[in-house]
């Protein structure tokens, strides 16, 4: 039974890191399409670097990956899937003022940009991303190590 568990374990781990990556394309083609037809940029305040962005997303990622890897470890409902995406915005929020702040932006500026972005477009494009993304990662641990079968595909001796 121990053999079981720790193959269910990799078997959550390895989806978890399709998922994140799914997750990832998501959140940055979302950022950027939505900003390019809002013509606006994610991060809008001047004397910026690259820095908040980035580790934004790598925050995001990392509240993503941990809400969605102990629902992928339990089989949990795809309900899941919601807190995720709430988790990632979170985390994006969180990582782009703790980059403005390494990056030697002054803190009120720096929490400033960070709650803009709270309250702003980005945080539903990332909620979505991370919805969609946990939601399909735990369709596909429920589905069983066989994944999803119509019932044409199955095998003559499940129809008795």
């Amino acid at each position: 039974m121990a053999d079981v568990s720790a193959a269910d374990r990799r078997r959550s781990l390895m989806i978890l890191v399709f998922a994140a990556v799914g997750f990832v394309a998501l959140l940055i083609s979302g950022l950027g399409i939505v900003g390019l037809v809002l013509d606006t940029a994610v991060i809008v305040e001047p004397g910026m670097t690259q820095l908040p962005g980035v580790l934004g997303t790598v925050f995001a990622i990392l509240g993503f990956a941990a809400v969605t890897y102990p629902a992928l470890a339990r089989r949990a409902s795809v309900g899941m899937a919601l807190l995720a995406g709430i988790a990632a915005a979170v985390g994006y929020v969180v990582g782009v003022a703790l980059g403005a702040l390494i990056s030697g932006v002054d803190p009120l500026r720096a929490l400033g940009v960070a709650g803009g972005i709270a309250v702003s477009w980005p945080t539903p494009v990332i909620v979505v991303a991370g919805v969609i993304s946990a939601a399909i990662a735990l369709a596909v641990v429920r589905a069983g190590p066989g994944g999803a079968r119509w019932p044409w595909e199955r095998p003559e001796h499940d129809e008795e």
